[in-house]
């Protein structure tokens, strides 16, 4: 009876150690407009089947009412002890009935929750984490797209800069420099076509500080244009210790391209 009892009380703290609610911050970015702050309560859970399960309650962007966004069975792509790297799209209902694509990937690093949700029918993104608030907040000094700096980029103005894209970037070949090399933040993008504008926001690590920046997409003039991402391809991912890493790792990213060049990155 007490081997029964201890392996039912070892069984049960599994389950609950991976049963977990976490107090968030959230950033919200709607057709390239940050909303305000929030903080929220999230629920991420590793199930019986070895995958993940996500519930943000009562989500809101801007005046709209959104409801739960519940995304179930996350694969996981990556994990070495307590860390567990997850991503998945899929189609869930919002608004209580209405199907929706989504996107989403993120990591669990013990407790500490970092996960970004992509809405592409709503052209939203969503940032959730953990991490502890900030004291100061770093300063932007510049800007890379597909690995260049975005030549004549102002980071004293928000808007009344210009921008060349041969073709739209995603997130991840977006990188913002800092006064603070060690500083880690968060690049969230949207691109409207129709009206040749082109919206990229910065946010810090605890998501309370955000810096949105809206530029006027211009044709080449071959000088000053953003390289095209054909004349040279990312190889290689590493963190510091040589392992390969994913697009949205954390920490120190060393990025090797076709080209022979080596890019080292704090994310």
């Amino acid at each position: 009876m007490k081997k029964i009892f201890t392996l039912f009380a070892t069984l049960l703290f599994a389950v609950t150690a991976m049963a977990e609610d976490y107090e968030c911050n959230l950033a919200v970015f709607a057709y390239g407009t940050p909303s305000d702050y929030q903080k929220v309560n999230i629920n991420c859970t590793k199930n019986a089947n070895e995958k993940f399960d996500f519930l943000l309650k009562n989500f809101s962007s801007g005046a709209t009412n959104v409801g739960d966004i519940n995304v179930k069975d996350i694969d996981v792509i990556e994990q070495n002890g307590d860390f567990y790297r997850f991503k998945t799209k899929q189609t869930i209902k919002i608004m209580f009935v209405v199907p929706c694509e989504i996107e989403l990937e993120g990591t669990l690093n013990g407790s500490t929750l970092d996960v970004k949700l992509f809405i592409p029918s709503f052209s939203t993104s969503v940032l959730v984490n953990n991490n502890p608030k900030l004291e100061t907040y770093p300063q932007v000094t510049g800007l890379k797209v597909f690995g260049t700096d975005v030549p004549n980029f102002d980071p004293s103005k928000n808007t009344g800069n210009s921008i060349v894209l041969p073709t739209t970037p995603t997130d991840a070949d977006i990188t913002f420099t800092t006064d603070d090399a060690s500083a880690k933040t968060y690049v969230l993008s949207f691109h409207d076509t129709e009206n040749k504008l082109f919206y990229v926001a910065c946010y810090s690590n605890d998501l309370v500080g955000v810096t949105n920046y809206v530029f006027d997409v211009v044709e080449s003039s071959g000088v000053d244009a953003v390289m095209e991402p054909s004349c040279r391809t990312v190889i290689g991912r590493y963190n510091v210790g040589g392992k390969t890493s994913g697009n949205g790792s954390r920490g120190l990213v060393i990025t090797k391209y076709s080209d022979g060049t080596v890019e080292k990155i704090v994310k």
